[in-house]
């Protein structure tokens, strides 16, 4: 059982805090969400919905009733989760369970005004912004850009020591971003990246999300850059991006309308989009890895081809090593053409690449198909072990006792 309680702003050392005491099963823990002091009065403590939603992919996967006490739940929010989405998740993902809510339920209006999206600096960051930048619906221009501290700066215990820090950096150039466009910027802290972590892939959505209902009284639309196109919409549980148009529409109320952005382009038409502007050429951040892009992990090296396909790479030597990819071409169409082969849903980007790159009439150097046959092997490999329960459970084992992570039973 996991009991919620009744949110509360407390103000402290410049910042406003939104926390909640949350129990599970007789262990105690308490969640915040931090803004500047300045923002106190849009944090939502009369409806407890931030706290329901940071906490219900946790609860579903370890089948734990969830009951919230002294606050409410909007009308709205609860019967789209009990009627639709927790059947459906419960269904069909695979690691979801079908769980209860008991909770008091209200309508409250609070009439917010504003319009915001994330700053993550990515791809589907920087084409959602300059696609709704100006607007030509006056109610709905983005007035506000906002990074969130919910995983992606680190997550388990890895996270207990450097999330904030990166978070902090990534505070900066954010901000930075938000002035050149001449719109405001908002920074939300939370701990939630603690609170019985598992694969963040799993929930990133939920807890993003949650900080968006933390602010109802602020956010009348929020959109949500969608990582997907609706081509590859499914509820399979690896990424809760997959499934985002159904999440959006469930965690939508009647204060704040959330949704999601960019469902039909494909990677490399986004990419080709923002390529054109300035701030993206000098801004553009892609690496999982770290604060700056490394250029030669799988997430940078396929951006790289990406640019390269459309012929705009040279455009973005602020953002990237564009000479080492010049001088060991070979070496990364190789991996790039190898990529295609790990059998995740992500090759079908750099699939993508090579089409482009030949439709282009842009040049793989030669042999990169030879030199990619042992990377091919590798990458078969790793996609059949991925399938071997043994295998899966012993990965498991390691991040359970590296980054404390909680691993549910999966159907």
């Amino acid at each position: 059982m996991i009991t919620i309680g009744k949110p509360n702003v407390i103000l402290k050392n410049g910042y406003a805090f939104l926390e909640n005491d949350i129990n599970v099963d007789g262990e105690n823990h308490k969640l915040f969400y931090q803004v500047d002091e300045k923002y106190s009065s849009f944090l939502t403590s009369e409806l407890a919905d931030a706290f329901l939603i940071s906490v219900l992919p946790f609860a579903m996967m370890f089948k734990h009733d969830i009951t919230i006490v002294d606050s409410f739940i909007s009308e709205s929010l609860y019967d789209r989760l009990l009627n639709e989405y927790i059947p459906c998740l419960s269904k069909y993902s695979g690691i979801f369970k079908h769980i209860s809510i008991n909770c008091l339920r209200s309508n409250l209006v609070f009439n917010p005004k504003f319009v915001g999206t994330g700053v993550s600096c990515g791809v589907d960051s920087f084409y959602t912004i300059l696609k709704n930048l100006n607007n030509g619906v006056p109610s709905k221009k983005l007035t506000h850009l906002c990074f969130f501290n919910v995983g992606s700066n680190g997550y388990g215990k890895s996270a207990e020591d450097n999330a904030e820090d990166r978070f902090n950096k990534r505070c900066i150039e954010a901000e930075k971003i938000a002035k050149e466009l001449n719109l405001e910027f908002l920074a939300v802290n939370t701990n939630l990246y603690s609170f019985y972590p598992v694969n963040y892939n799993w929930i990133h959505s939920f807890k993003t999300l949650s900080v968006v209902l933390s602010l109802q009284k602020m956010f009348k639309r929020y959109l949500c850059a969608s990582s997907w196109s609706l081509n590859d919409f499914n509820l399979d549980y690896h990424d809760s991006a997959f499934y985002d148009l159904f999440t959006t529409t469930t965690f939508s109320n009647q204060n704040v309308q959330i949704e999601l952005s960019a469902t039909w382009e494909s990677r490399l038409e986004k990419v080709a989009f923002i390529s054109n502007f300035p701030i993206v050429q000098k801004n553009l951040n892609v690496c999982n890895n770290f604060d700056f892009n490394c250029s030669i992990c799988d997430k940078c090296l396929r951006t790289i081809g990406e640019l390269y396909a459309i012929g705009k790479l040279d455009f973005f030597r602020e953002s990237f090593d564009v000479d080492y990819f010049y001088k060991n071409k070979r070496k990364c169409f190789s991996r790039i053409i190898a990529k295609q082969y790990d059998g995740t849903i992500e090759s079908k980007f750099n699939k993508e690449i090579i089409k482009a790159t030949k439709n282009n009439k842009k040049k793989i150097p030669p042999f990169s198909r030879i030199a990619a046959i042992p990377l091919i092997i590798k990458n078969l490999l790793i996609k059949s072990l991925k399938k071997s329960k043994f295998a899966t459970k012993l990965y498991r084992k390691k991040l359970m006792k590296k980054e404390g992570y909680f691993y549910p039973e999966i159907d």
